[in-house]
């Protein structure tokens, strides 16, 4: 199994209702997955916010990552599709999820996938339970799981 880490702009609060559900799919998960969570020190204007933040998150990456980056002008996939992503990538994958301005060019420019969780913006909390919801959804689609129906 390819080795799958998260990484995200802020943090979010352990005892929030979003990471208790983000905890219960990590449980329910053989898979290896990692939350990096990090952080812009100051105030700064929209597009050095976003630049700072896309240079501290290539930063973090490891090179050999497959980075998939959620934009929503990104990449509209149904569940068996990106579940197909994981029998198809041999090496770790990264997810970004970006700040409160999103995503630098940078980071749009590395990822081999801008992916796009709905055409709706919503909040980076949310995103994250989206997102492992979906992992979670993956994994049961590749070992034939009725819970995807």
């Amino acid at each position: 199994m390819t080795k799958i880490n998260i990484y995200t702009i802020n943090k979010i609060s352990s005892s929030s209702p979003e990471n208790k559900i983000i905890l219960d799919y990590l449980k329910r998960l053989p898979w290896k997955i990692a939350f990096h969570e990090l952080e812009i020190k100051g105030k700064f204007p929209p597009e050095k916010q976003k630049l700072l933040e896309g240079e501290m998150l290539l930063k973090s990456i490891p090179s050999n990552s497959f980075i998939i980056a959620l934009d929503e002008r990104g990449k509209s996939l149904n569940s068996a599709e990106f579940a197909n992503i994981f029998e198809k990538v041999t090496q770790p994958i990264a997810f970004v999820i970006g700040g409160a301005y999103g995503l630098s060019d940078d980071i749009k420019s590395s990822a081999g996938l801008l992916l796009s969780l709905s055409d709706m913006t919503m909040p980076h909390m949310l995103a994250r339970v989206m997102l492992v919801e979906q992992l979670y959804r993956a994994y049961t689609i590749n070992i034939g799981h009725p819970y995807h129906k």
